[in-house]
């Protein structure tokens, strides 16, 4: 498996960094799962939030509930992943 494959531009740039590690030849060199889940990428709001909706049925009601109020904030922004159609259907 080579980097190549992964061009810069076609993933965010955070994303890219961690993928490269991640395809090393040398194990040695490649991130532990923890390391690549807590990775600057999955820091990020968007993708956070993607991940509580995952497991939102798993939550507790107090986090559902202050997840969905702080909900609106995120669906302002259109370039949002939150946005896009796999995710939400219709505003």
């Amino acid at each position: 498996f080579s980097t190549n494959l992964i061009r810069a531009g076609t993933v965010p740039a955070d994303l890219f960094t961690v993928l490269q590690k991640i395809l090393s030849p040398n194990p040695a060199e490649r991130p532990t799962i923890a390391a690549f889940i807590n990775s600057e990428f999955f820091m990020d709001v968007n993708v956070r939030a993607i991940r509580f909706l995952e497991q939102l049925n798993e939550k507790e009601e107090v986090q559902r509930v202050t997840f969905l109020r702080g909900l609106p904030k995120l669906l302002q922004d259109e370039k949002s992943p939150l946005c896009s159609q796999r995710v939400m259907r219709e505003r």
